[in-house]
């Protein structure tokens, strides 16, 4: 079976009245679950991260506001990330998370990281995926996992002998910011700031370079107005990633260069 080359796009996605439910999902095996094109979705107040397993998916220019963790009894291990990069399914060895692109999203409000890149199924393949020009805004606000205003998680939380079967992804010109403190990266094994994170480039074959962390600047983030202010340090502060028009269809760039989040200024 393949489930590839689909395009989901412009929709309202939201399971608030769902005890368990997410808003988009994918994975398998290696072309079994491929080119797929996730974008300009606003999922809003789920109870289950956005999963993206198998390989070469596109998620970009999405809004992600709010995810909470569930209080399904069996599923209460923290599950309130905006977005997970992990093959997804026990069981299932052949299954993986490779070279997927995750693009100019905004993740505002999760209970646990906003974006976390784990194996979360020891020794699967989770390698070559492209984390760039995303905003993280406010996560980790109610973790269960002790990540605390973690924005962003990279390798394993849980156990720091299991092997690294996570690495050599892309991490790039992203935002993470939270109100109330300065450590809100993840990276294996240690919760540091975003300047401290820019240091490990290189580090288990990863590339990690000019990732900020400053308050990106909204509109009205509480009523989900992800426009930028015009001192917003997400202005020209993105890498080209291919992209022609943001979330709204205005050019990109509009600038100089690319704007971080869904949102060019102009």
């Amino acid at each position: 079976m393949t489930v590839s080359y689909n395009r989901i796009f412009c929709n309202l996605m939201s399971t608030e009245d769902v005890s368990y439910g997410r808003g988009i999902g994918c994975g398998g095996r290696e072309g079994g679950c491929q080119y797929n094109r996730f974008y300009k979705n606003i999922i809003r107040n789920t109870r289950a991260p956005n999963q993206i397993g198998g390989d070469h998916n596109y998620f970009y220019y999405n809004i992600i506001d709010t995810v909470e963790n569930t209080e399904v009894e069996e599923r209460r291990y923290g599950n309130g990330q905006g977005i997970v990069l992990t093959p997804g399914r026990s069981g299932y060895p052949e299954y993986i998370s490779c070279y997927n692109k995750i693009y100019n999203n905004v993740i505002y409000n999760c209970d646990e990281a906003g974006i976390e890149v784990e194996d979360w199924h020891d020794g699967y393949s989770v390698k070559y995926n492209e984390i760039k020009n995303n905003i993280i805004l406010n996560c980790g606000k109610n973790s269960v996992k002790d990540l605390d205003h973690v924005g962003i998680v990279i390798g394993d939380y849980s156990d720091p002998e299991v092997p690294m079967t996570c690495r050599s992804n892309i991490f790039q010109n992203n935002l993470v910011y939270s109100e109330s403190s300065t450590n809100v990266v993840f990276y294996r094994g240690e919760i540091i700031s975003v300047e401290r994170l820019n240091t490990m480039n290189g580090n288990y074959g990863d590339v990690i370079t000019e990732n900020i962390q400053s308050d990106p600047m909204f509109v009205d983030a509480l009523n989900s107005d992800f426009h930028l202010l015009y001192l917003s340090p997400a202005i020209d502060a993105g890498i080209n990633v291919g992209s022609c028009m943001d979330f709204e269809g205005t050019p990109v760039p509009c600038g100089r260069k690319v704007d971080i989040g869904v949102y060019e200024y102009h």
